[in-house]
């Protein structure tokens, strides 16, 4: 696969090479209407066909540095201009044109954008070159492949072709292929879907956390998500959570963001925290604005503050409680802010030096366990999981 870019007086053609490689290792010949370049000895050159315009052979030149050739072609005088294309049909002499330009062209073909001179912008002329760029290795291709033999590609469906072409057999061997042999992550994705669904593949949840795993750590939010939701699953709730967090943070991604806010409101593998499912589900929401807050954990949160403070009222008076912070954590059924002051004392005090009587000085036993017990009580009644 390789980068071009350009000018209206040139292209420069840029791709990757294995390191170490040498000068002598390559193999570029440039001609002014075609152009082939490579590794001596690979079964296929990196970048062949036959070019858009015609080019200054003299004044194309091209140099390796690390990792990277590139081949600068100089734009001939009845060809200078914006290309399309860098290569529009196959070499003059092999008759071949390179795996990511047959890719290139069948894409803008299919959108309508340019019509090659090897098709016509018609499904099965598509396809056939989409397949063709996608056996021969190109990761890009291989992907949509996987899509479109999944009956998932948007432009190409089973009734274009007046025939069933979905195959999720196949479809999954095209996103492996595009994972293992170039690590990309959308299809390592795509495969970890695969396992988990048993789709095209037996099922095997050990291999989607695998490919999973190997998409998310090359940066992918969807990856993170699905990992996310898939150690869940598995009652591995904290390294669900852990991805889920990484996407939020990395990527602002709304949905891992909403399922924390879930995981929070229901206690899944987590201790149960309205306050903190609240935070996550406004900030879902402030992501993305067709992920609303739940009003039915908005009512639990309003219903379960009155409720304590009915509570609290309702025990002994005369003692100092500070209650100026009127959110409560709904797991521990104390300020979430700020703890109890009563009469100075934490809440840890000795129960034996508690003034049973109720002067002023402390809570009387009855007080204490009326406000306790309906506390306890309130938790329980009003936090059913969703």
């Amino acid at each position: 696969m390789y980068r071009a870019n350009q000018t209206p007086d040139s292209v420069s053609v840029v791709f990757v090479v294995p390191p170490n490689t040498k000068s002598k290792d390559v193999n570029v010949v440039i001609g002014p209407k075609d152009v082939v370049a490579g590794l001596k000895g690979a079964p296929a050159a990196s970048f062949e066909g036959g070019l858009y315009g015609r080019v200054v052979k003299v004044d194309s030149l091209w140099f390796l540095e690390g990792t990277t050739l590139t081949v600068n072609l100089e734009k001939a005088a009845d060809s200078q201009g914006y290309w399309p294309v860098v290569i529009n049909a196959p070499h003059t002499s092999s008759l071949i044109m390179d795996p990511h330009s047959t890719f290139v062209l069948s894409s803008l073909a299919e959108e309508g954008l340019y019509v090659p001179d090897i098709s016509q912008i018609t499904p099965d002329a598509i396809y056939a070159c989409m397949k063709d760029a996608a056996d021969r290795g190109s990761p890009l291709a291989q992907l949509r492949m996987g899509y479109i033999l999944a009956g998932k590609d948007p432009a190409i469906s089973s009734t274009q072709f007046g025939m069933d072409i979905i195959d999720k057999e196949q479809s999954t061997k095209y996103f492996l292929r595009a994972a293992d042999d170039h690590q990309h992550p959308e299809a390592m994705l795509r495969v970890a879907d695969a396992y988990q669904n048993g789709t095209g593949v037996s099922k095997d949840l050990q291999q989607a956390e695998t490919y999973a795993s190997r998409s998310a750590d090359a940066n992918n939010p969807e990856a993170m998500y699905m990992l996310g939701n898939l150690l869940t699953s598995l009652a591995r709730g904290e390294e669900g959570r852990s991805w889920w967090s990484r996407a939020v943070t990395s990527h602002g991604h709304a949905p891992s963001c909403r399922s924390l806010g879930y995981s929070y409101w229901t206690g899944e593998n987590v201790q149960k925290d309205l306050y903190k499912a609240q935070d996550y589900f406004s900030k879902a929401a402030s992501l993305d604005s067709s992920l609303p807050f739940p009003l039915q954990l908005k009512q639990e949160i309003d219903e379960q503050e009155k409720a304590i403070q009915s509570a609290l009222r309702n025990s002994q008076n005369g003692n100092s409680l500070n209650t100026s912070s009127s959110r409560f954590n709904p797991t521990t059924n104390t300020p979430k802010t700020e703890k109890f002051n009563i009469n100075n004392r934490n809440d840890n005090h000795d129960d034996s030096n508690t003034n049973s009587g109720g002067g002023g000085g402390g809570w009387g036993t009855l007080g204490m366990v009326t406000a306790v017990a309906a506390i306890a009580l309130l938790s329980l009644g009003h936090f059913a999981s969703k």
